[in-house]
């Protein structure tokens, strides 16, 4: 009777996670997920290597998954990423969440920085120039959606992933 529960059970997991061994039924569930926020945790590694978090309004991404952001030059975020480039992203909505770990950058050329701009921005910034854009390039995402019935490993509450 075990063997044939515990079989049981390793099929229906198998069945319940197969749907998304699909990585691009998986991506547009996220990129929905991610289009659906409206803010993001940026979350870097501080110069004593603690975790630093602060909410940030993303140039939400493509099918890449290349998220821009603006921030102050001076800004700690900036030594931090300088520092160490490697970052997580957080969206969050009513379904669930999506984590985007990747690597920062800086967005130096002007006109590549115009592409990237949001109009939201411009309150906080005098002068575009002044202003410095990090590019996020996805190494990996996680992804937990309950309406779409992604929850993870039902043993370690592992949430399903794609690496980049």
């Amino acid at each position: 009777m075990k063997y044939r529960f515990f079989l049981f059970f390793l099929i229906n997991t198998q069945v319940f996670f197969s749907q998304f061994d699909e990585p691009l039924i998986l991506k547009d569930i996220a990129l929905d997920m991610v289009k659906d926020s409206k803010f993001c945790v940026l979350s870097t590694v501080s110069i004593n290597g603690e975790i630093s978090s602060r909410i940030m309004d993303p140039h939400l991404p493509n099918d890449d998954f290349i998220v821009f952001l603006v921030t102050n030059p001076l800004s700690r975020k900036v030594k931090e990423i300088k520092n160490n480039p490697n970052v997580t992203l957080l969206f969050q909505n009513e379904s669930g969440y999506v984590s985007l770990n990747g690597k920062a950058s800086f967005v130096l050329d002007q006109s590549k920085k115009n592409i990237f701009w949001k109009d939201d921005w411009t309150p906080y910034y005098y002068d575009k120039k002044e202003a410095l854009v990090l590019k996020v390039k996805p190494k990996m995402i996680e992804v937990i959606n309950q309406t779409k019935n992604i929850k993870g490993d039902p043993i370690n509450w592992a949430p399903a992933k794609i690496k980049f």
